[in-house]
């Protein structure tokens, strides 16, 4: 209520609830302030690091479905070892084999390996072996395993980040779990669907906030093999997501919708008893995030952002058989770039989370597989961030069933 009010002025009286302050758009409580950087900055770390396990665990699960014909070009037992000429294309075979046969002066049994169905082939294999003096350690290569039509898959991933500085100490760790199946529709061609569920944790120290939530996947993915040693593949998924945060007094909650794709090329190659597997990849991610009202009263507008990946490197991979058993470790560098866009900008804190530009990447694990074409899991580790000021690691374990 006014009274004496004078000709041409003006009296405005403002009520304020109980514990919150006003807020105008020319004062805005720094809690806030820190929520929204908080946001800006941690949901971008969430959405990488769920891009990097979901497109990972997809082409795991890629090239377990191309790779269940193969076998490992060494096998150990307890009489030696043996090469696996079935896990070569048939040229190599016919080419090794014609080639040890005419060493020996046995050009009269040069036999078509590849195409050959009679079984003298086995008895000459069989008599060239003791020529050279290695009776006692030659064993026969499994027989060649189907090519299953369908495969089921499953990958668990745990992510940590860290960024350790005086402006910005930021840890947090986060779980993927992705899970799908696979059909051929021919032997050189794969579609599949999977889905997959995230939950997270943050906290940045330099803002007093803390971040949690999850959320879930699903999407499909496709593969082409278009030449004997490259594939070409790609995903499409869509996320929903929930996040929770609070920086000080203030705190809310919202919502985001996110779109990811992949694409990648990578190449089979073997080099004695290595097998090379260099690629290429690249993922983009496009996340939307409803406004909100946060515990202070203020408007935290919508937002939207996009994060990318390119790398480019590859794995290098020791296959070997003992009995039923096969175990293939790995090691692999890679060199990531990244960029991005935001139509949202955090002010006046400091920068938390991961930058645009270069960093290293070097993974390794190993892979059990339970006869050619059967059942395989894998256990791998990996370390991102290297060179960029922060770091990425994960553990992850991968199970893949054809059928």
């Amino acid at each position: 209520m006014t009274s004496n009010v004078d000709p041409g002025s003006v009296s405005v009286t403002a009520a304020c609830t109980p514990g919150k302050a006003p807020s105008t758009s020319g004062s805005i409580p720094t809690d806030s302030q820190n929520l929204r950087a908080l946001q800006v900055d941690v949901t971008k770390i969430v959405a990488a690091n769920s891009g990097a396990a979901i497109t990972g665990a997809v082409d795991g699960a890629i090239g377990d479905a191309f790779s269940s014909t193969g076998g490992a070009p060494i096998t150990a037992g307890p009489n030696g070892f043996t090469v696996n000429f079935a896990a070569d294309e048939p040229s190599n075979v016919e080419r090794r084999t014609n080639g040890a046969f005419a060493a020996l002066g046995r050009t009269n049994n040069v036999y078509n390996f590849a195409g050959d169905p009679r079984l003298q082939r086995t008895s000459d294999a069989d008599d060239a072996f003791p020529v050279l003096g290695y009776a006692p350690s030659y064993t026969k290569a499994p027989p060649r395993g189907s090519d299953h039509v369908w495969s089921a898959w499953a990958d668990v991933r745990g992510t940590g980040f860290d960024q350790n500085n005086a402006l910005s100490d930021t840890h947090g760790t986060q779980f993927n779990v992705t899970g799908g199946v696979g059909r051929k529709l021919t032997p050189d061609v794969l579609v599949g669907l999977f889905t997959g569920y995230e939950h997270f944790n943050f906290t940045v120290e330099s803002l007093g906030g803390k971040m949690s939530g999850d959320g879930g996947t699903i999407g499909t993915y496709a593969a082409y093999r278009f030449a004997p040693h490259w594939r070409a593949d790609g995903m499409i998924g869509w996320s929903d997501v929930r996040y929770t945060g609070a920086a000080g007094t203030a705190s809310g909650s919202f919502t985001g919708s996110r779109w990811l794709a992949s694409g990648g090329l990578t190449g089979d190659y073997r080099w004695a008893a290595f097998l090379l597997e260099p690629s290429t990849r690249i993922y983009t991610l496009w996340e939307s995030e409803n406004a909100w009202t946060d515990s202070l009263g203020t408007l935290q507008p919508s937002r939207s952002f996009s994060e990318s990946r390119v790398s480019t490197g590859g794995k290098v991979i020791y296959p070997w058989q003992t009995g039923a058993l096969e175990i293939s470790p790995y090691a692999g560098v890679f060199g990531d770039y990244r960029f991005s866009t935001d139509n949202a900008l955090s002010i006046g804190v400091p920068f938390v989370g991961i930058k645009d530009g270069w960093s290293g990447r070097a993974t390794t694990g190993v892979t059990f597989a339970t006869g050619r074409g059967g059942p395989s899991v894998s256990i791998g580790g990996e370390l991102g961030g290297i060179g960029a000021g922060y770091s990425i690691w994960s553990t992850n374990a991968r199970m893949n069933w054809p059928f």
